[in-house]
Formats: C-alpha cells, sequence, structure tokens
C-alpha cells in the first residue's frame, strides 16, 4: 500500500489516516450468505435479538425456533388424483373438454406442497397439447402455471 500512497501529498495522507481511525475497529457483519455460511434457521444475530422488553425480542415467541412451517404441511398425492380419464380428455378434437382437464390439473396442483413421483407422463401430455394443437387458450393457460 506503501506503493500507492508515495505519490499523494501529505494533506490527502492526513485525511487518509482521519478517515481511517474513524472507521470501527470491528469486523463488519455480513449482510448475505452463502447457503452453507448462512446461520441456522431460529438462530437470531446477537445485534438483531433485541432486549426482551423490545418489539423485536416479543416477535419471536410466534413459533417454535428451528421449526419450519412447510414442513408440518402434508404432501398432496397429484398423480394418484390424475387418472387416466385426464390423459383421454387431453386427446379429446373439442378444446373445452381439453381446457377442462388443463383447469383439472391446475386445481390439483394448486397446493403448497406436492409430493414427489414421476410426472414425465403429464409433462409429456401437457407438451402433446401444447405442440399439436395450436389453441392460444390452452397454451396461455398452461403456461402460467408452468
Amino acid at each position: 500500500m506503501k506503493k500507492q500512497t508515495e505519490k499523494l501529498r501529505p494533506a490527502q495522507l492526513k485525511e487518509i489516516d482521519t478517515a481511517l481511525e474513524k472507521m470501527p475497529k470491528d469486523p463488519p457483519a455480513a449482510l448475505k450468505y452463502l447457503r452453507k455460511d448462512a446461520p441456522q434457521p431460529g438462530s437470531v444475530p446477537t445485534a438483531a435479538a433485541g432486549a426482551p422488553g423490545t418489539a423485536q425480542g416479543d416477535a419471536g415467541g410466534a413459533q417454535p425456533q428451528g421449526v419450519d412451517p412447510y414442513d408440518l404441511l402434508e404432501p398432496v398425492n397429484v398423480l394418484a388424483k390424475i387418472g387416466p380419464s385426464f390423459y383421454e380428455g387431453l386427446a379429446e378434437k373439442k378444446w373445452n373438454l381439453r381446457k377442462e382437464q388443463i383447469d383439472n390439473l391446475t386445481t390439483l396442483a394448486d397446493t403448497p406442497k406436492i409430493e414427489n413421483g414421476d410426472f414425465t407422463q403429464v409433462v409429456a401430455a401437457l407438451k402433446k397439447v401444447c405442440f399439436f394443437n395450436y389453441a392460444i387458450a390452452q397454451i396461455r393457460i398452461i403456461l402460467e402455471y408452468n
């Protein structure tokens, strides 16, 4: 750093020294983390903990620490509710019947947590509808929910 400051005037060096003295001595706290470096859910940083009588201290009492509400939800098995009528409906010639099946699928899939499964047949059927049927309304509905 000395090589960079050699060309500066003494007044500039003095200003830099005073600015460095005013800076806090402790390292800055990270505002953003990588996933591996992030604090565990439920742990509160010491700066944001607040006193027991403050609003920050009272806000943590609503949920137990370390519990994710998403984990408490039961997953919905969408594949079991679809059935073979879905695939037959998508193969119909009338666009109203195809649209009805797509609407049924969107209402089934409109849940916070879906059970894992093999959705390749569903995706392939929806892809066929998009590829072979040029009805703009159907494609818009499919893309809206994907």
